[in-house]
């Protein structure tokens, strides 16, 4: 089994660069493109990893293919939720806030492992089309790769509350990149438009995904989601021992499969990930 880091590597190789490239002599300007690039080719190298191990595993023989089907051809009771666990590669889980039920968990699955790989390409395109800019490049550079590393940690992130967290991340970084190097007549009032919008979306959708754990624990707390949560230990879905404040994607996903809120039912449990899992927030924060 592959045990190295690979999408905490990708996550913090970004934001650690970033650093670097902060104390930097800003009249170095080869030096701090040079390096930019070089960490945007070592991301898209193991975001290519990360896609085609993920890509090979779902083709091959007896893979996460065929046990996705075999999963539907059983059937029973919270196969979508069981699905999902399965479909899940490259985890990495542990404890940040245990008493609010916050950890730090990323993985990829169908959806997101492209979206990693695609994240990678943009990441040398962006550095590449930035080249010839002078002004206070050593700043460009710094936060063109914290956001870099937002956006990878929206797309791996597993925990809600770490998905909220890595999706602020990236809206500082790109309103200074706005603000700073945008078109000089309008840039102030796009970056300030563009990212209060981005920030109303958040926090209403921030509210959906507290609804969302209370009406869990809520339902897990009556007799029906007791029998619901015995069973997802058994499925070997969970691996708490009780039903508490937790933002925990997977179980959100068997409150959702077992009818705890029907909001997320239009959009299909088979599909809620990360792209999809953000869309049903904004109605239940609303």
């Amino acid at each position: 089994m592959f045990t190295f880091p690979v999408l905490t590597a990708i996550i913090f190789i970004p934001i650690v660069a970033a650093v670097i490239i902060l104390f930097m002599d800003p009249k170095q300007r080869d030096l701090i493109r040079g390096t930019t690039l070089a960490t945007a080719l070592v991301l898209l190298g193991l975001s290519a990893f990360v896609y085609f191990s993920y890509n090979g595993e779902v083709t091959r023989a007896g893979g996460l293919l065929e046990s996705q089907e075999q999963l539907v051809v059983d059937g029973g009771d919270l196969v979508a939720s069981q699905m999902f666990k399965e479909a899940l590669r490259f985890e990495e889980k542990y404890n940040w806030v245990d008493s609010l039920g916050i950890s730090y968990h990323v993985a990829v699955d169908g959806l997101s492992a492209p979206m990693v790989l695609l994240t990678g390409m943009v990441a040398v395109a962006g550095v590449l089309i930035s080249w010839r800019i002078e002004d206070r490049i050593r700043e460009f550079m710094a936060f063109f790769l914290l956001l870099v590393a937002g956006v990878y940690g929206v797309f791996v992130a597993v925990d809600l509350f770490l998905l909220f967290f890595f999706y602020e991340l990236a809206i500082f970084p790109m309103y200074l990149l706005i603000a700073g190097w945008g078109w000089v007549k309008l840039r102030e009032y796009a970056a300030m438009k563009l990212t209060l919008y981005i920030l109303i979306g958040s926090v209403v959708a921030f509210v959906g995904a507290i609804a969302m754990v209370i009406t869990a624990n809520s339902f897990f707390n009556t007799e029906a989601g007791a029998a619901v949560f015995v069973q997802a230990q058994q499925s070997g879905l969970l691996s708490t021992t009780a039903p508490k404040f937790s933002f925990d994607i997977i179980q959100l996903t068997i409150a959702a499969e077992a009818g705890a809120f029907d909001a997320l039912g239009y959009f299909g449990v088979e599909t809620l990930t990360f792209a999809t899992f953000w869309f049903p927030l904004i109605f239940i924060g609303f």
